[in-house]
């Protein structure tokens, strides 16, 4: 049975609802804007990076981020699951803001051999101060990460956020 190999976690600054995980090649610089309707405004990937939507619009949440030596088991519990492919290059990944630097327990580089990855990210309470400012926590958010050899699509396992629902157009 798979195992978490590493698992990193605080509370991370959230700037116009957005955090990253980027791979060594790519940094702040090269973030487009995602496109968040497929992936129920939860996650969105581009090559070398993972974007992350919050509820909030600026703030604080609370974030864990693990790596995996095979598919996790499900965990049940959270509001919103999607599952997207990555395409990182070998080295390693790590958390990233728009306007500040990561606390130091977040700053942990994640070792990647690539190329191609799989994320869950899990969140709850993105409805809780949506689209405000939120000074302590009020969502959780869990990104796991582990490595595969094919690119399967974006999957929804769980929509049920009002934040999810509205991105998904329902």
């Amino acid at each position: 049975m798979p195992e978490p190999s590493l698992r990193i976690s605080g509370v991370a600054g959230v700037s116009h609802h957005q955090l990253f995980l980027f791979d060594a090649r790519t940094g702040i610089e090269d973030v487009r804007r995602p496109s968040w309707r497929e992936g129920a405004g939860l996650a969105a990937a581009e090559p070398g990076l993972l974007a992350l939507c919050t509820g909030i619009h600026t703030g604080s949440i609370a974030l864990a981020v693990e790596l995996w030596d095979g598919a996790p088991p499900h965990e049940p519990g959270w509001e919103d699951v999607v599952e997207v492919p990555l395409r990182v290059s070998p080295g390693e990944l790590r958390v990233g803001l728009l306007l500040e630097e990561p606390p130091p327990e977040l700053r942990v580089p994640l070792p990647i051999g690539g190329p191609r990855c799989r994320a869950r990210v899990h969140a709850t309470g993105r409805d809780v101060d949506y689209d405000c400012a939120a000074s302590e926590p009020v969502e959780e958010h869990l990104v796991r990460l582990w490595e595969t050899e094919v690119e399967d699509p974006i999957r929804v396992l769980r929509a049920t956020s009002g934040c999810a629902t509205w991105r998904l157009g329902r």
